[in-house]
């Protein structure tokens, strides 16, 4: 009869173990998930800052070559 209760211990103890494994694996892919969306974010933020960056610096080039024009002419 002891022998029985502790093998019926032992399995809700498992049972209660492989819940928390599956729950936690469930966290750490929605975690995973949420990360990868940021990651995304940033790199499509990065590339259009990039472009911006990119796109002033031809303005102000042309911009300090008008005024050296004026400047000199």
């Amino acid at each position: 009869m002891a022998l029985d209760a502790a093998c019926q211990r032992l399995r809700v103890a498992i049972e209660r173990l492989e819940t928390a494994i599956a729950a936690r694996d469930d966290r750490e892919r929605g975690a995973r998930a949420r990360l990868d969306a940021s990651l995304q974010e940033a790199q499509s933020e990065r590339a259009t800052l990039t472009e911006v960056n990119r796109t002033t610096l031809e303005r102000l080039d042309q911009t300090i070559g008008r005024l050296r024009g004026l400047l000199t002419g």
